[in-house]
């Protein structure tokens, strides 16, 4: 939750609402022959989203694994389904239910991307403050900021990587004035995705991310880990 945070801009209260089905991947030109996949996410239901706009959040793989939206993610979906064995959902429709048109039903799209203990119950504030208060404490972090920490963070790091005002606007849907922008402009901010994965927002024509490429002909791994895998398995 944390590493989202830190790098789409999200409102804390947009992170506990956050639904399987708000997910989708996008892409972004890079330059004219190049493209870069976003991993995005929809935020239309927050309080302090008075006119129904949908916002678009978004996010690139981080320069530093570690620090990965995209990678913690699946880490996040793997505990799901293999550590905490939850079976997979039913992807059949239901047409009964008339509140979801011509699509149909599915139970998934209800289960919130982060949760406590059942899928389709939202996160409390309380228990999320508590999650990133614990987090801190065991990262020797000492600030006031608790479940917006991410959002303030995902800006200051986006500038600092030389992505401009209105781009790190962009990332986290910081209103303007006039309609333009909330209404007409649904692009993804390039400078300020680059930014906030810590890339350099000012030189797109750089941006390279090493381990894109290891499942693009890699070579065998060494016969000691596949032992070790083989020992641990058996």
């Amino acid at each position: 939750m944390l590493l989202v945070s830190s790098t789409t801009a999200f409102r804390g209260e947009g992170c506990r609402m956050l639904e399987w089905s708000d997910l989708f991947p996008a892409m972004v030109a890079l330059d004219q022959m190049n493209e870069i996949q976003v991993l995005a996410a929809l935020a239309d239901n927050a309080k302090h989203n008075q006119t129904g706009r949908v916002d678009e959040h978004g996010a690139i793989r981080h320069t530093h694994v570690e620090l990965c939206p995209v990678g913690a993610l699946a880490c996040l979906f793997f505990a799901h389904f293999h550590i905490l064995n939850h079976a997979p959902p039913n992807f059949a429709p239901d047409f009964s239910n008339k509140n979801y048109g011509e699509y149909g039903y599915r139970q998934w799209y209800e289960y919130h991307v982060f949760y406590t203990g059942c899928p389709t119950k939202e996160m409390t504030y309380e228990n999320h403050r508590d999650r990133i208060n614990t987090m801190h404490i065991k990262n020797n972090i000492d600030i006031t900021k608790k479940t917006h920490a991410g959002r303030h963070y995902a800006a200051q790091t986006a500038r600092a990587h030389g992505a401009s005002v209105n781009g790190t606007k962009a990332l986290g849907g910081w209103s303007d004035n006039g309609s333009f922008n909330p209404v007409y402009d649904r692009a993804f901010p390039l400078d300020a995705l680059l930014g906030a994965g810590m890339f350099n927002a000012r030189r797109p024509e750089d941006y390279a991310l090493p381990r894109n490429s290891i499942g693009e002909n890699p070579p065998p791994p060494p016969p000691m880990m596949v032992e070790g895998i083989v020992h641990c398995l058996t």
